[in-house]
């Protein structure tokens, strides 16, 4: 459980500027953090973000937000809270290093976060950021020689960016939905008109702006689910005693 703080500082992230201006994956972490203020007693005092990338072990100069957010959390001895601990670096020693300066972080996904749970999910954070980046860059090079010329003239551009932006709102939307029932003890037995009727009440809509119908949510929700289930497995495999009976 997150202990209770009277105040944080919220801090936001996407990597690219076009994301930023989108809004893409922002509405989203910032859905993640409110709600996990107000089930956690925690006033936000300010919000900032960035848009760019936090691999690196320079990536908190080339963003001013993540530095001014710093600064807030320090000078006033509050904690950072951000939507997942990737959000505010993918390097590990940046993230030790904040931890050193002695500003405690929250992640509403992950929870306040300690030494003896930090490390391992730091290191997680840094690993997907180069797995990310190696996978680009070898889909990259693969799709250039099979001769694939990017810009297809025959996909228009703005279909390829509604299809892409689509997609990636709706897997923030299956991020905030698993943030919302993993606070339910019953988040694996629970039907779906039963989670249709608990996010309506909690105020979380679809893309829309709309109340979930039971139709609408049956995938999200399963997507929900298995996420879920992942975290839960990756946990308990992390556990010192996991395999030994």
């Amino acid at each position: 459980m997150i202990k209770k703080q009277t105040q944080a500082v919220a801090y936001t992230r996407v990597s690219t500027r076009r994301q930023g201006a989108q809004g893409i994956g922002l509405d989203g972490q910032r859905a993640a953090i409110d709600h996990c203020a107000r089930h956690t007693g925690i006033e936000i005092v300010d919000w900032f973000s960035d848009a760019a990338s936090g691999r690196g072990k320079d990536n908190l100069v080339r963003r001013h937000g993540v530095k001014a957010a710093l600064d807030l959390a320090a000078s006033r001895g509050i904690p950072i809270i951000v939507s997942g601990l990737s959000r505010l670096s993918r390097d590990v020693g940046t993230l030790e290093g904040i931890m050193r300066d002695g500003i405690k972080i929250i992640s509403a996904t992950e929870g306040s976060l300690d030494p003896v749970t930090f490390g391992s999910i730091a290191a997680r954070a840094q690993a997907e950021g180069e797995l990310i980046s190696r996978r680009t860059k070898e889909g990259i090079a693969a799709s250039k020689r099979r001769g694939v010329k990017f810009g297809n003239p025959n996909l228009p551009d703005a279909q390829k960016k509604g299809a892409a932006r689509n997609k990636e709102r709706s897997l923030e939307k299956v991020q905030e939905i698993a943030a919302v029932l993993e606070n339910r003890p019953d988040w694996k037995s629970m039907s779906v008109a039963e989670a249709e009727g608990f996010l309506n009440r909690e105020g979380v809509r679809t893309n829309r702006n709309q109340e979930w119908t039971v139709p609408a949510l049956r995938k999200p929700l399963k997507m929900a689910r298995q996420l879920l289930r992942s975290r839960e497995e990756e946990m308990h495999q992390q556990h010192p005693y996991f395999g030994r009976f």
